[in-house]
């Protein structure tokens, strides 16, 4: 039986594009690295789809180095009980020659009217994200004055859990956070329920249900993970086997638990991966050498930028999350009760080895927008 738990985080994780773990950890830890004090909330498999979007118009070695770091094709979520809406989006400059027969690239005016360009891409951001990211670009320097495209991916959920927390069960109570200052919280309680649970040597873990996993063939499921430790730096050290061997075990078996979880919201920063694709290999693609020539015949066009920010909130109906980002295109150089009181980690998805995370976080802060 599970003992006395400490604190827990969750990762999203589900299979967009199987067996890709290890680029989705690289980016959720360089992502940590940059708040590791804050809530993080984040979205791998959003941020695989903007890559492979870039391979459409990638040719060559670009386009090679790309598939390299990807290692696998975008796969789709069929099967699974969590409806998740996916959507990309190409924007090129107006002035910007394209070959000829790209019916899926939008002509806004970067260079001639970069405010009407900014209100239409966050416009599709608001559109694609039911409006909990409306926002994404603002002030003049959002973008590269020498942005010449962009790609854009968004990715939304909005799923009920399978066992509602009842409201009236809804508590007040005190949430450490990792300067060890105490706060007061919303917390949600379970009560006595047979959830998938399971535990380590400095971890323990519940799989909360959404709504018809007992039907899918792929369900989706909200894990969380109480750490021994800071939850961020359990984080830094999270590799695939590790996160592996918490999806086996959790997928052994289930226990009687009590589970006690804060409500919350969280908004990301807009996180800039581009350091973290560097590091993982993508070399070439950000340098004047890339070559996107099955979009364009203009020899200078390279990625500047990836970014993201993304949006989480944990009620007891159930999960509300979605994710937005772009890659920038330039021309020129530039105890049996699991007690989550403490910051953790979370992530929702199956249970299966392998596959990819949708949204990845750490709740530092319930209260905090």
């Amino acid at each position: 039986m599970l003992r006395k738990l400490l604190s827990i985080g969750l990762l999203i994780l589900c299979n967009i594009a199987p067996a890709n773990d290890e680029l989705a950890l690289h980016l959720f830890r360089s992502v940590v690295q940059q708040a590791p004090t804050q809530n993080v909330v984040f979205s791998p498999a959003s941020a695989e789809a903007c890559l492979h979007a870039l391979t459409q118009g990638a040719a060559g070695q670009s386009r090679a180095e790309l598939k390299r770091v990807l290692s696998s094709s975008n796969a789709s979520l069929k099967g699974s009980n969590v409806p998740v809406q996916q959507n990309i989006g190409i924007f090129a400059d107006d002035t910007l020659p394209l070959k000829a027969g790209l019916s899926n690239i939008t002509r806004i005016p970067l260079t001639q009217n970069r405010q009407k360009a900014q209100d239409v891409i966050n416009a599709w951001f608001s559109k694609h994200t039911r409006g909990n990211l409306s926002q994404l670009l603002s002030g003049a320097d959002a973008l590269s004055p020498n942005c010449r495209m962009l790609v854009l991916s968004s990715i939304y959920l909005d799923a009920s859990w399978d066992n509602v927390f009842a409201e009236a069960d809804t508590y007040r109570s005190e949430f450490t956070r990792t300067d060890g200052r105490d706060i007061i919280v919303d917390m949600m309680s379970s009560g006595e329920t047979e959830l998938t649970a399971a535990g380590g040597k400095n971890w323990r873990a519940v799989a909360l249900p959404y709504k018809n996993s007992a039907k899918a063939q792929r369900p989706i499921f909200f894990v969380a993970i109480l750490t021994r430790g800071s939850a961020a730096q359990f984080a830094q050290r999270l590799t695939c086997e590790k996160l592996d061997i918490i999806r086996r075990k959790l997928a052994e078996k289930k226990l009687t638990v009590c589970v006690d979880i804060p409500k919350f919201t969280a908004n990301s920063e807009l996180m800039d991966l581009t350091q973290a694709l560097k590091d993982k290999g993508l070399k070439l693609i950000f340098t004047d050498k890339a070559d996107f020539s099955n979009w364009t015949d203009a020899k200078e066009l390279w990625l500047s930028a990836v970014k993201q920010k993304a949006y989480v909130s944990i009620t007891e109906q159930g999960t509300t999350a979605a994710a937005a980002g772009y890659a920038e295109l330039e021309d020129e150089c530039a105890a049996e009760t699991l007690m989550f009181n403490k910051p953790f980690l979370w992530f929702i998805g199956e249970l299966t080895p392998g596959s990819t995370p949708l949204f990845m976080g750490i709740c530092e802060n319930p209260r905090a927008n």
